[in-house]
This record gives C-alpha cells, structure tokens and sequence, in this order.
C-alpha cells in the first residue's frame, strides 16, 4: 500500500493533459480513477513484489491445489496451520516436481496426511501447486504470495501499490488517455511514447527483481 492518493495522480495526469481538473473537458474522472486502478493491476502482475500479502490459504483433500482468486503466483508457504488456522505447525519444504517423480513416481498415491511437508509448484501454471503427502482433510497454510491490488474508487483512495512506481503509474494512465483519441495521428504518437515509457520503467523494475534474487 501508497501513501499517495489516487487524486495526486489523477490531478498530475491531467495537468500534462491540460485538461483541469474544474473542466473534465475530455477526460471524466471515473475514466482517469479505473486506468490508475488498471495501472496497480498491470504493474502488481509484471512486477511480483509489487503487491505481496500475507494470509491463510486453504487448502483441500488430494495432492493438487489452487491459490486464492486474487493471486498472481503460488510464492511461498510459510507454515501449516492446521484445519482451524490457529494451529502453527511445521515449515513446508519447495521442492522440484522432478526430484519427487525420481525419488517417488507414485508420491501422488502416498499415504495421505494432516499437513504439508512438501509443495511443488508449475510455472506453466503460476497459481497451482501439488502437495506432499496428500492431505486426508481440509487445512489451511500461511501463504506469502503476489496478488493483485484491491480495486480503488475513489480520488480519495490511497494507491494499493508503493509510491515509488508513481512513474509508471501516471505513464499508464497517459498511455489510456491520449489512446482514447487514436484516431488522431498525434494523439497516437503519445499514447505509444507513454506506453514505451511504462514498458522500459517496469523492463527496469523486473531487471532490478531478478538481480536481487540472484544468489551472490
């Protein structure tokens, strides 16, 4: 969560829009508030640390499993917390999907348990994972996880995503905007010029990630 409001924002668009704010000649405020909201949303899904939460995730009978509907990517199990979710228990272990298929190809079929000692996830399928042993009933886990912001809406509503991605923020919203008038040639170009500019920002937010999370 920002510190910044979603009227800083919408009040710096349209001054490079020249668009005042007692005017809403062209661009409505509903319009400006929906693409800063869009904004968060696109910059939490190409940028994974730019929204991560801390909760309970539930989790069901068998070995497969699914994040909550607002997550991006499984992240990372914390602990078991038992059927209640008020029980701490053991941390889960990341494993390949390929180590546990040649240490045991038939793990799928193990004897099942009350919580999790290993998870594997999929990239191909960032918000499902498998769990070891097969859960015999219904528990829950402490997850740290990417999600997507909480919808805002209002110029009143602080932006769900930290104050530094301001940049990249106001240049989505530039890129809707003047794409709302594509037709006109000029307009166009802008549109596209904000666009590149949000791309290299974030191309620049998900160098910086991967180079934090290399080992050293």
């Amino acid at each position: 969560m920002g510190t910044l409001t979603v009227d800083h924002f919408v009040t710096n668009a349209r001054y490079v829009l020249m668009d005042a704010m007692d005017a809403n000649v062209r661009w409505e405020n509903a319009e400006l508030i929906a693409w800063a909201g869009a904004a968060a949303r696109e910059i939490a899904t190409l940028d994974t640390s730019a929204n991560k939460v801390t909760g309970l995730v539930d989790l069901v009978v068998g070995t497969r499993q699914t994040m909550p509907a607002s997550a991006i990517a499984v992240g990372t199990l914390v602990r078991n917390m038992g059927p209640s979710g008020n029980a701490p228990g053991r941390a889960p272990r990341l494993v390949a999907a390929s180590l546990m298929a040649d240490h045991s190809p038939d793990w799928h079929a193990s004897p099942p348990g009350s919580e999790v000692r290993n998870y594997m996830v999929d990239p191909a399928r960032p918000r499902d994972f498998y769990v070891w042993p097969p859960l015999s009933a219904p528990t829950k886990v402490l997850a740290e996880y990417p999600a997507l912001p909480a919808p805002v809406s209002g110029l009143n509503d602080l932006m769900p995503i930290p104050d530094f991605y301001e940049p990249a923020v106001l240049s989505y919203m530039l890129w809707r905007a003047f794409s709302k008038d594509a037709e006109l040639a000029r307009m166009q170009e802008r549109a596209a010029g904000h666009r590149a500019e949000f791309d290299r920002i974030m191309a620049g937010a998900d160098a910086a990630e991967t180079s934090e999370a290399r080992p050293a």
